[in-house]
């Protein structure tokens, strides 16, 4: 009972569907009764191997495997789906589960769907982002098969043969409930994996969850809605505002003076329009559960489930406001490779960027809201609240680092030229600082307790940190060398640079380079071939008719990138597709230095 309670508190978009008193008197009857015949049912024991799994999974650290007891737990197609030999907690549960589930069923039932959502949400907490995306899939599917998207308006059942038994008032709610999990899940794995939904809102006629009357004993029964709610809310707005984003983005070419506009461009108005609604969001949420952020640095007001609904907040509006930061960074850097490559020393390059006061809310707006994330988190791990698991924490905490770094980054380039005495934007140093310190501990934290997700992303991290700090080197080089009389394969005049210095990274083990100080990292993807430092991939695009909740184009700046692109297939990304060619074109000044950089 004590993993029901933990899953109660860490996993809002499962517990107001599955939890309830029924639930734990039946797992009560499972132990006492082991041979009734409904404790033997295939889909029932499926369910509670699953919360066995996800409740260890938030519960406790992962495990080495015993090679001679289950030699091949850990099963994937490539070896990339085998990252670490530690086991995640609850794998053989799950395991288990996965032998017992029924592959075939013509005739699904409700619980089938619950357990699909476990399958899902297990697979999911592994990084496994498109064996979750299948699974919840199937759930879709399945809800869709049984009839509970629609509202029964005025029927007594819904009509497939396995939901006829569904009557009453509180199995009609569960019922409900357990189409809007299956909903908001599907949603928000297809965001992060970049692929279509499978069902237009238009479709969709099922009540709000807690719309339907009970009484009070009935709904005592039920777990709250409320946070689900509240949450489901956030994932919409998020679908709905960077679906058109991104549909703006990929349509429309940003014009030049959209950064130094006075009255702000179009895209710069949207993304103010649509972090205002987020700010709206917030404003409105019940008092009880709002959070207060001092001047220290400290949160006040925090549960872990307060927690969780701001982790998303934060990260929703970092998502909505990074075109434009992302953009003030890509025209510093094309301003940097324009500067550097008619024969202008770093010195004497002219790096000013007359950003407007919006584009410099926008930009600052973002580091802070990145610099929150990590404030709550810091409160979690402060309450001993981290679990070695969480994949959600362990997100978060990667999105901020990401958007602290690129912010350095830029202060760097800015700083190492004498033109422009005044930073781009305004940030607090000290803030930025720490919470990036905080974001690589936590990760690290997580690593070392066999966190899957948290082992992909240090090694990343510590990957692109070669990359970074040679492109540094090369910047500081350029800075003291001289023009000279050489060309480039194309005629342009280039630079004869001192690469002693650079080179001297070699001389270090790579166990030194890997335990050294974190620098900078601009990207949540490792660089393609011949490329310094590059961002992100192509993400296929869907059309879809237009619906209430939803627009034509599923794509998101959370991404899965393709497997035949590095080893990280698997893990989301912060960019869009388009970031990626741009980062890769600014940087390819630099691509005759790689090799000496990184010693291959």
């Amino acid at each position: 009972m004590s993993l029901l309670t933990v899953m109660e508190e860490q996993n809002d978009f499962l517990g107001y569907c599955l939890f309830g008193r029924s639930l734990r008197q039946r797992i009560i009857d499972m132990y006492n009764f082991p041979t009734r015949p409904e404790n033997k049912d295939r889909i029932w024991l499926c369910k509670l191997l699953c919360l066995i799994a996800i409740g260890e999974i938030n519960h406790r650290e992962g495990t080495r495997p015993d090679s001679a007891t289950h030699p091949n737990r850990w099963v994937g197609s490539e070896p990339r789906d085998q990252p670490t030999s530690v086991q995640p907690p609850g794998l053989d549960y799950f395991q288990d589960a996965v032998d017992l589930l029924p592959k075939m069923d013509e005739e699904p039932t409700l619980e089938y769907a619950e357990v699909l959502c476990l399958f899902a949400y297990y697979s999911y907490a592994l990084n496994r982002q498109s064996e979750a995306y299948r699974q919840i899939g199937l759930a879709l599917r399945t809800c869709l098969v049984m009839g509970i998207h629609h509202s029964l308006a005025g029927k007594s059942t819904f009509p497939h043969s396995s939901t006829k038994s569904v009557a009453t008032a509180l199995e009609r709610e569960r019922v409900n409930r357990l189409w809007w999990t299956v909903y908001i899940l599907n949603k928000l794995f297809s965001s992060k994996a970049g692929l279509p939904l499978g069902i237009s809102d238009s479709d969709i006629t099922a009540e709000p969850p807690g719309t339907i009357s009970l009484t009070e004993e009935e709904d005592a029964e039920l777990y709250p809605c409320r946070t689900f709610v509240i949450n489901a809310e956030l994932v919409n707005l998020r679908h709905e505002m960077t679906t058109s984003l991104y549909e703006y983005l990929r349509i429309h070419d940003v014009a030049d003076d959209e950064l130094t506009d006075p009255k702000g461009g179009p895209l710069v108005c949207k993304v103010l329009e649509y972090h205002s609604k987020l700010v709206y969001w917030e404003h409105n949420l019940p008092e009880d559960l709002k959070i207060c952020i001092h001047r220290d640095g400290k949160v006040s007001g925090l549960t872990r489930r307060i927690a969780t609904l701001y982790l998303c907040y934060y990260q929703v509006a970092t998502v909505v406001l990074r075109p434009v930061f992302d953009l003030v960074f890509n025209q510093l850097l094309a301003k940097l490779s324009e500067q550097t490559g008619s024969n202008h020393g770093l010195e004497e390059a002219d790096l000013c960027l007359p950003l407007s006061q919006q584009v410099q809310r926008v930009c600052e707006q973002t580091v802070a809201d990145a610099c929150n994330m990590m404030k709550v988190l810091t409160w979690l791990s402060d309450e001993d609240m981290i679990t070695s698991y969480n994949y959600w924490d362990c997100n978060h905490a990667f999105s901020s680092a990401v958007t602290i770094l690129m912010a350095e980054l830029m202060e760097r380039i800015v700083n190492e030229s004498k033109i422009r005495p005044v930073p781009l934007f305004h940030v607090n140093k000290d803030a930025t600082r720490t919470s990036l310190d905080r974001a690589t501990k936590l990760l690290e934290f997580q690593e070392r307790l066999g966190n899957i997700p948290a082992i992909e992303c240090m090694q990343l991290l510590r990957d692109l940190r070669l990359k970074v700090d040679g492109f540094l080197q090369v910047l500081q080089a350029t800075k003291t060398s001289t023009p000279s009389s050489s060309t480039r394969d194309d005629g342009a005049a280039g630079f004869e640079l001192d690469l002693s210095r650079i080179n001297s990274n070699q001389s270090s083990s790579p166990a030194e380079r890997d335990q050294g100080p974190l620098v900078i990292q601009l990207a949540d993807s490792p660089p393609r071939p011949n490329t310094f430092i590059t961002s992100t991939s192509t993400v296929p695009t869907y059309d879809f008719n237009p619906s209430p909740l939803s627009t034509a184009l599923i794509m998101n700046k959370d991404l899965n990138i393709d497997s035949n692109v590095h080893p990280f297939g698997n893990l989301s990304s912060d960019f869009t597709s388009s970031l990626w060619d741009s980062h890769a074109s600014h940087f390819e000044i630099w691509n005759d230095f790689e090799d000496p950089l990184v010693g291959e």
